[in-house]
């Protein structure tokens, strides 16, 4: 037993783990995950070799003793465990961690970690976890901006627990979502790759005028690019009453597939105009989103305009468009691709048009840019 490298104790019902454990020195990997019962375990200070340490939904309540000693640790995972905080300094010790999980489940509050600290793991390439106030976050994408490189992958929640247990986008590699936070002047900071946003139950404090929603989420670096977003959702926020600035954020999501807005009842504009020239122009502003393939737009009473009176969204794969009670949404700015013979056909990758079936008059009374445009979607459309 003395050389023994690998123990693998899973799906156990043990309640502790006996001191004489601590004499296994040359242990790569230690193996507990859904041992239930589990609550006690010995010093780890010991197990300096330890590469693997899988404490998933045990029953421990604190942080073992002697972790912060495994300097050649690359894989922790405390997920599921009653684990509530991550002792100050523990983390900036792990030096070598690769991977780390310390999202807990429903019912369960989530390990507490230092943003900063978590930034200065140089060779993280995994994480998991949730931090409880936006600061932290901020402080997180900062370090990970400043030493310009971080995890390829990483699922990081933001404020409240959801009241129920759910995974959105459980599939995603580069996912933030934001839940009951207040977005201050000092706004949000993201990293550079990130793929999902999803943003819940959300307040915009001391918003101007001329800002939009989107104005308050930064980039640290030079050009504050979101190239690489490819969802974002946006569910019950508030204070805001428009989503992106017209030459801001929009000209930058050429990735962006799927874009959802969830009852947000203060929302007026989608995109909107940052100069007299869009407001007041004759020619149309004409705005590309090449890889969107689904627009939700649900349960928004105060939505007058998509992207203003004269844009046009550009958006040949669209596969399915929902409008539902959007009852002063009056034009769907829709560009209509011309075939050869210049007549406009419906988008090419085109399936369902979603719309509110009550008020009945709503979906007539809609305006086109183009004559024909309504009789061409016609087929498409489904009442919901």
């Amino acid at each position: 037993m003395q050389g023994l490298k690998i123990l693998d104790l899973s799906d156990n019902l043990i309640e502790s783990l006996p001191n004489s454990i601590s004499k296994l020195k040359t242990l790569t990997a230690l193996m507990l995950r859904f041992c239930t019962k589990l609550e006690k375990v010995p010093s780890f200070s010991e197990f300096q070799a330890l590469k693997m340490l899988d404490l998933r939904r045990t029953n421990i309540k604190d942080i073992p003793h002697g972790i912060e000693k495994l300097v050649n640790l690359k894989y922790l995972d405390l997920s599921g465990t009653s684990i509530t905080e991550m002792t100050d300094g523990i983390l900036g010790k792990l030096t070598s961690l690769q991977h780390l999980e310390t999202t807990t489940y429903f019912r369960k509050g989530d390990i507490l970690v230092r943003g900063e600290e978590l930034g200065g793991l140089s060779k993280l390439e995994f994480f998991k976890g949730r931090f409880y106030y936006l600061k932290e976050l901020n402080r997180y994408a900062q370090a990970v901006h400043a030493r310009r490189r971080g995890p390829r992958q990483y699922r990081i929640d933001v404020g409240n627990q959801p009241e129920e247990e759910y995974d959105l986008c459980s599939d995603s590699e580069q996912y933030i979502e934001l839940r009951g936070c207040c977005i201050c002047t000092d706004g949000v900071k993201i990293m550079s790759d990130v793929k999902d946003l999803i943003i819940v139950n959300c307040m915009i404090v001391d918003l101007c005028e001329e800002e939009a929603f989107f104005s308050r989420f930064i980039i640290p670096v030079p050009h504050n690019f979101f190239s690489s977003l490819s969802r974002i959702e946006i569910f019950h926020s508030k204070s805001t009453k428009k989503l992106f600035l017209s030459n801001g954020v929009l000209g930058n999501l050429q990735n962006l597939k799927f874009l959802y807005v969830v009852g947000c009842e203060e929302i007026e504009e989608i995109i909107a105009s940052e100069s007299e020239l869009e407001e007041e122009g004759a020619s149309s502003f004409k705005f590309t989103l090449p890889k969107l393939c689904w627009l939700e737009l649900c349960n928004l009473p105060a939505l007058k305009s998509i992207c203003g009176a004269n844009g046009v969204v550009i958006c040949d794969s669209i596969v399915q468009i929902d409008i539902i009670n959007c009852p002063e949404l009056k034009r769907i700015p829709l560009n209509l691709p011309l075939q050869d013979d210049g007549q406009p056909s419906p988008p090419p990758c085109l399936e369902t048009i979603c719309i509110s079936s009550e008020p009945e008059e709503w979906w007539q009374l809609v305006e086109w840019d183009h004559p024909s445009a309504k009789s061409l979607l016609e087929p498409y459309i489904l009442k919901w």
